[in-house]
């Protein structure tokens, strides 16, 4: 009779040592999961940041780079709330730039807007002729 009491306290729970164990495996887990959790939010601020900045260059590509060649100018810089920019003309292998034609690259810089830390270049090789 005293052996079965002995035996049935004994299995009444778990001990100290097996709920600390326990405790710090899932603490373990969830610092692991908080960092994966951390990463994947970092890597989808990026890929929208990327988008962003791709949709500024060809934006600018298609409204400024016109006006350039218009005016024969070979570079200008703006900026709105998108972000800024810088554009660059360079005619394909160092021949005189006329106004209103272009055959050559096109250079863009876009850095995002204030909360976007990020700057990308885009190089396009256009021919263009505006009248």
């Amino acid at each position: 009779m005293i052996e079965a009491n002995l035996l049935r306290q004994a299995d009444d729970g778990f001990t100290l040592v097996e709920t600390i164990v326990a405790f710090l495996v899932l603490a373990i887990a969830m610092g692991v999961a908080t960092q994966t959790i951390n990463i994947a939010t970092i890597g989808i601020k990026r890929s929208i940041e990327s988008d962003q900045l791709i949709e500024l260059a060809n934006s600018i590509h298609l409204i400024e780079v016109p006006k350039l060649i218009g005016a024969g100018l070979a570079s200008t810089e703006g900026a709105d709330q998108r972000g800024r920019w810088k554009v660059k003309l360079s005619p394909k292998d160092g021949q005189a730039y006329r106004p209103g034609s272009f055959i050559g690259f096109t250079s863009i810089e876009v850095s995002g807007s204030s909360n976007m830390e990020r700057t990308d270049n885009f190089v396009y090789f256009d021919i263009l002729s505006v009248r």
